[in-house]
């Protein structure tokens, strides 16, 4: 359940029953969406690190190989896995 489908589900219902139910849907919801942050947050935690290359290691690519662009963008790429 999201916040759009408990509003929707409130608009359906009478005053005397929104009441009893609206505690109950929304405590539903947000220990739903704060499970969502929670796992979003661990996620966003987990980082790859990242490879640079050298200018000098770019010009050597650039200059031994020859072939075209994409080539050349497959050629940068595993020099940096190599690292």
């Amino acid at each position: 359940m999201n916040a759009n489908t408990l509003a929707d589900e409130l608009d359906d219902i009478d005053a005397y029953e929104k009441h009893q139910t609206l505690l109950g849907k929304a405590s539903e919801m947000l220990r739903h969406q704060q499970a969502e942050i929670k796992a979003l947050r661990t996620a966003l935690m987990y980082v790859h690190p990242v490879k640079e290359l050298t200018d000098e290691e770019i010009d050597a690519v650039w200059f031994s190989y020859k072939g075209d662009i994409k080539d050349f963008a497959r050629a940068i790429l595993r020099k940096a896995q190599e690292k």
